[in-house]
């Protein structure tokens, strides 16, 4: 029986206009379904009515619609199956349409061999398209079939022999014969067609061509299938489970054939993907064994394997019934397949894309490059049901017609969804954060390892993974702490009160000094200076930043500089205060002498040069004073034991100890 091509399902694309915010998607649903439902009953009478009309149209039209002239008659039907089997290349779209139950669209696999076949045979008949061969123009009003075998009284005499040469072969099962549609049209009825009666009619064209020899070149050169047929041995030709023996044996070799690309091709791509990384993406330590190129490999192996078995099984002229099973198996096979390499394809892709990103300045490919990969993957899934609803036959319009009704609710269970994808959609327009960046969001504070459709996932200070909807982004602030240019560190440094002014002075142009020497702090914008007197001493403002590309660096310079400060405090002798509190007892009150103005100003040049020279025989003999550090960078175990060992450290490894001379020290 003619079975449906998936081929010939059309495929309706139905467009949903989306609105910006997933809030006003879900109203405007809400508001469709209650309009839906409130006038349900008359919708469904509106639609008994107009289905009622056209069926109404449709019978007048049927009725009065009139028989194309090709199809108006059993002879001018056959000449034109024959003119467009001989065309070059073949019609097969009007070839099928003088089968009954097709509209000369439907030209699937199985109807091109059931033409093919029936084509083969007609000619072994000895019809041709230059002429009917007495087959009617005309017939009697009433008469709707017309039988082809036996061969009517009106065709020539090898016609006639031939024809019952295969009718005493079929014993009398044999069919071929047309007769009027609906309309009127003269097709090859539905027996004829039909994959019992083809199989009769290749049985007894075979015995046939055993008794006549002379009938082989005819046969071999009226198809591929033919040519064939007439080559393999008849020995062969003995059916086990409906398949011959030559196809058992041609299955193997294609099955073979399958597998050997499959192995050929693994070497072919995995040659191509190492050269292609090398030369595109610059990789030159790309591992042959690495899992996503050995996956994508493999992958594209079994991809053309399903490919080679896809085209040999209707190079094989199988019987339709085990055709058509096959056609369906190898397609989805196909599909999955194709699906299966894209995939790997993607991850592949990713890895090389992601691999480059590392090495660029903007963090913005760090977010791209898994964002396209996730959804070259979700295109591939849709285009992939679309193919797989086709090669199972599914007419997937009205499932997507379904859709759209049900889209109401799914709408509603959707939202989050919906919320979420905008919110992956603010972080490529925005760029509130990148992969890297230490963030604050919703209380929740880490690093940024990852973006996704959906989520976002944030690697706290505790080593924890969170999980964080994309919809928070769009709702609530985000902290960013990565996008710092500098770190700023302020503290009070509390100072005996015996502390004479000339020390305090000496001590805060030193501060001031190394803050000016220390590579990694700001040099135009820094606080050192007496701020308040404290209940425990004098307090000195210390307001600097630090141009620390990370946290570890930061902390690094913070240590370096508190000890520099140590340092100056115990080279001017100064002392830090303890928060005590000490109690005088006099019995007169006396004011010390003091300094008069003058004095103190011819002193305080000389007093800020003591400081900066104490400064400078603070920080004598420091390694940072040759060139900026690095970032910080951690040791190993095994590094501190040969750095308290004195052995050598490359600039890769730097120290964090200062090494000062003997005045540092």
């Amino acid at each position: 029986m003619p079975t449906k091509d998936p081929a010939s399902s059309s495929i309706r694309t139905m467009h949903s206009t989306h609105t910006i915010g997933s809030r006003l998607l879900a109203f405007l649903l809400a508001l469709g379904t209650a309009v839906a439902l409130t006038g349900a009953t008359f919708g469904q009478g509106l639609v008994q009515d107009l289905e009622k009309v056209e069926k109404d149209t449709t019978s007048t039209k049927s009725t009065s619609q009139t028989v194309p002239e090709f199809l108006d008659s059993p002879g001018k039907t056959l000449q034109t199956f024959m003119a467009a089997m001989s065309d070059s290349p073949v019609n097969y779209q009007r070839a099928v349409g003088c089968f009954a139950g097709t509209s000369g669209t439907e030209v699937s696999t199985s109807n091109r061999i059931r033409a093919d076949r029936l084509y083969s045979y007609l000619q072994n008949l000895g019809f041709e398209a230059s002429s009917a061969n007495g087959i009617p123009y005309q017939v009697q009003s009433g008469v709707d079939t017309c039988v082809l075998l036996p061969a009517p009284e009106t065709c020539t005499a090898l016609t006639r022999q031939r024809s019952n040469q295969i009718e005493e072969l079929a014993n009398g099962k044999a069919i071929l014969r047309m007769s009027t549609d609906s309309n009127g049209s003269w097709r090859f009825d539905k027996a004829t067609l039909d994959e019992d009666n083809l199989q009769v009619l290749r049985d007894a064209n075979l015995k046939l061509i055993d008794m006549d020899p002379s009938l082989r070149d005819a046969v071999a050169g009226n198809s591929i299938e033919g040519w064939v047929l007439v080559q393999i041995p008849p020995v062969l030709r003995n059916e086990f489970l409906l398949v011959m023996y030559w196809q058992w044996i041609a299955l193997g070799i294609l099955i073979f054939l399958g597998l050997l690309a499959d192995r050929f091709s693994r070497l072919i791509t995995r040659s191509f993907f190492l050269k292609w990384a090398k030369r595109t993406f610059k990789i030159d330590a790309l591992d042959p064994s690495d899992k996503a190129m050995h996956r994508c490999v493999r992958s594209t192996g079994l991809l053309l394997a399903t490919i080679i078995w896809r085209i040999g099984v209707e190079l094989l002229f199988l019987p339709l019934d085990v055709l058509e099973i096959l056609l369906v198996a190898t397609s989805v096979m196909l599909i999955l397949a194709a699906v299966n390499a894209g995939f790997k394809f993607a991850d592949l892709l990713g890895m090389f894309f992601s691999h480059r990103a590392k090495h660029t300045e903007n963090k913005l490919d760090d977010l791209l490059v898994p964002l396209l990969t996730k959804s070259a993957k979700i295109l591939l899934v849709i285009v992939g049901f679309i193919y797989f609803a086709q090669a199972i036959d599914v007419q997937i319009s009205p499932l997507l017609a379904g859709l759209g009704i049900g889209g109401i609710g799914f709408a509603f269970a959707a939202q989050n969804s919906i919320e979420n994808f905008f919110g992956s959609v603010t972080v490529l327009l925005d760029r509130p954060f990148q992969v890297g960046d230490w963030v604050v969001i919703d209380e929740v504070e880490g690093t940024v390892i990852a973006v996704g459709m959906r989520s976002s996932r944030v690697r706290t200070f505790y080593d924890s993974v969170v999980t964080l909807p994309n919809s928070i982004l769009v709702n609530n602030k985000v902290n960013n702490y990565g996008m710092r240019s500098y770190r700023r560190w302020t503290t009070r440094l509390g100072l005996l009160y015996e502390t004479s002014p000339a020390q305090v002075e000496a001590f805060c142009e030193g501060a001031r000094e190394l803050v000016r020497e220390h590579p990694y702090m700001r040099k135009d914008y820094y606080q050192v200076f007496l701020n308040e007197f404290g209940d425990s001493g004098i307090e000195v403002l210390v307001y600097v930043f630090w141009e620390a590309p990370d946290w570890q660096t930061e902390l690094r310079e913070r240590h370096r500089f508190m000890l520099d400060l140590m340092r100056l405090a115990a080279e001017l002798e100064v002392s830090f205060a303890y928060p005590t509190q000490t109690v005088y007892l006099a019995k007169s009150p006396r004011i010390p002498d003091m300094p008069s103005a003058l004095e103190a100003g011819q002193h305080k040049a000389h007093n800020e040069q003591a400081g900066r020279e104490a400064a400078r025989r603070v920080t004598a003999g420091a390694q940072w004073m040759e060139g900026k550090p690095p970032p910080y960078a951690f040791k190993s175990a095994e590094q501190t034991r040969a750095e308290d060992a004195g052995a050598h450290f490359t600039p890769d490894a730097p120290e964090d100890v200062d090494t000062r001379g003997s005045e540092g020290e």
